[in-house]
């Protein structure tokens, strides 16, 4: 089993990172809408887990 450790440091800055990208998918034209909360999510999960445990396929 792989254990992943967070980086518990982020956890304000990735709770505002969520707010921001929930208001930027409230308040952004209906084409850009989605791209807020996107950039958001991967942003967070970078912050939270870091490169090395985010991989692409």
């Amino acid at each position: 089993m792989i254990e992943i450790d967070f980086k518990k440091k982020y956890y304000p800055l990735v709770l505002v990172l969520f707010v921001a990208g929930y208001m930027g998918a409230i308040f952004l034209n209906i084409y850009f809408d989605w791209l807020a909360m996107l950039t958001a999510g991967i942003i967070s999960l970078v912050m939270l887990y870091g490169f090395s445990n985010w991989q692409i396929l």
